[in-house]
């Protein structure tokens, strides 16, 4: 007889196995019930898990079983010694059926290139805000004598109100690594230097860095996506002007980046903390220079004109809030006043009607004021006449006014130009 082929399948907990250790609705150390799968990783899976005691959501990473697996403390202690939220916060560290365990805060985020592409292109508030968030995680990483060593728009995710945190010190919730190896650095490239050497591991980072605010603002990496092509041209070519490519964000920022991306690691800026304080300065300086949000309110009943404007103030501390009750009056004051926003009352009386009067503010073309409309109710065909006339923003007189509101208005004032357009719901 011949010899009849056998295949063996890897048991659960293996690296080679097609199941992993922990099934939903196992509990891990009392206290830890499994929910889902996260993540396959180099050193162990990653499960979404639910706290029992304390009533929350908690990641749970256990060690493969095979012989000379990565240990999982050593990521633990990464998390642990990173002061920031851009590291996730450890909560236990112990073993099951004798595999390390590490239990970590739950987070929720996007990889940073897919928040990109359906971004399009990033707002001058979130290319600061995000920029701002990954420098201080990168400073605080240096201070706690770790280098980041892998950061890119690959491994930085976002969560929905805008925390970052970093890939290395998500405990595999976001990926660690790119897609590729390839360590576009130009020291690295030249073979200069290792990309794993401690005493280069500063200035890599920071180059990366540099890499990173360029894609935030202009939503494409600084020598293209192509990374055969563009690992040439991180060696010899000089890479575009940023404030060339967005000329509404800081001078100060483009001078940054630039100087991030120097060739020479002697030439770029000192250190993470120096490049986190430049960072905190020019977003400090880009809000102390902004005029504030100016809301006019045109509505012929007084008593509701100030409801409206009161939910103005409300919304934002850099809103201001001015009322008009009529269409001429409104018409009057516009170039005087220069407001960002118009909130109408659909039903506005007098001799200009809401319609007329939004059609007029809008015949200003692109430096228009933009406007909202409030109504206590909005019929089908009002809604689509309204589209029509280019305002989105149509505002229901109910008990969520407030919110919706405050909303419009944060996000108005959150950003450098106001006027900009801002799709609804962005």
């Amino acid at each position: 007889m011949g010899r009849r082929d056998v295949s063996i399948a890897a048991p659960p907990g293996f690296r080679d196995s097609a199941h992993t250790a922990l099934a939903p609705g196992d509990v891990v150390a009392s206290a830890y019930q499994v929910r889902a799968h996260v993540a396959r990783t180099d050193s162990g899976d990653v499960f979404a898990a639910w706290d029992l005691l304390l009533l929350r959501p908690v990641a749970l990473k256990l060690a493969w079983r095979d012989a000379g697996a990565p240990a999982l403390l050593p990521e633990a202690r990464w998390c642990g010694r990173v002061r920031d939220p851009g590291a996730v916060e450890v909560y236990h560290v112990g073993t099951h059926q004798g595999l390390e365990l590490v239990v970590a805060e739950r987070v929720d985020c996007r990889i940073l290139t897919d928040w990109l592409a359906e971004k399009g292109r990033a707002s001058a508030a979130d290319v600061l805000g995000l920029l701002q968030a990954v420098a201080r995680a990168t400073s605080a990483a240096h201070d706690a004598g770790i280098a980041v060593g892998e950061l890119s728009s690959q491994t930085i995710g976002v969560e929905s109100e805008g925390r970052v945190v970093l890939g290395k010190f998500s405990l595999s919730q976001v990926p660690p690594a790119g897609d590729d190896d390839v360590c576009l650095v130009p020291e690295v490239l030249r073979g200069s230097v290792g990309r794993h050497d401690p005493a280069a591991a500063a200035q890599i980072d920071l180059y990366q860095l540099g890499c990173v605010a360029f894609e935030l603002a202009t939503g494409a990496p600084p020598f293209g996506a192509d990374r055969a092509a563009a690992a040439a041209a991180h060696v010899h070519e000089v890479a575009p002007v940023l404030a060339a490519l967005r000329p509404d964000l800081p001078r100060e920022l483009s001078d940054l980046v630039a100087e991030l991306l120097h060739k020479e690691p002697a030439t770029r800026p000192g250190s993470a903390a120096v490049v986190r304080e430049q960072i905190d300065a020019i977003v400090a300086r880009a809000w102390a220079s902004r005029r504030g949000l100016r809301v006019m309110v045109v509505d012929d009943d007084p008593e509701r004109a100030q409801h409206t404007a009161s939910l103005v103030r409300r919304g934002h501390p850099w809103a201001t809030a001015m009322i008009a009750s009529s269409g001429g009056e409104t018409i009057s004051r516009l170039r005087r006043d220069r407001p960002d926003l118009v909130v109408l009352e659909a039903r506005l009386g007098g001799e200009m009607s809401a319609l007329e009067l939004a059609m007029e503010i809008q015949s200003d073309g692109p430096g228009a004021a933009r406007v909202a409309v409030v109504a206590a109710h909005f019929e089908e065909h009002d809604r689509a006449l309204w589209t029509q006339l280019g305002v989105a923003h149509q505002l229901e007189r109910d008990p969520s006014l407030a919110e919706v509101v405050g909303g419009l208005v944060r996000r108005l004032a959150d950003q450098p130009d106001p006027r900009r357009p801002l799709p609804v719901g962005g």
